[in-house]
């Protein structure tokens, strides 16, 4: 999931493209809502993934 972030800031597409264009706009209310979307996704796919390998063991 970060990858994807830091990977679409760049210019490749995906989550950080949206970041990107807000940032250019200035819309810092959209800014604030993809961080929070991005920081929620992430403790998911991290307590998926934590999950995951208990589930494993």
């Amino acid at each position: 999931m970060r990858t994807t972030i830091v990977v679409g800031f760049v210019g490749a597409g995906g989550l950080g493209m949206e970041f990107k264009l807000a940032m250019s706009f200035f819309d810092y209310t959209q800014i604030t809502l993809l961080l929070l979307c991005y920081m929620i996704l992430v403790i998911i796919a991290d307590f998926a993934s934590e999950s995951t390998r208990k589930a494993v063991k």
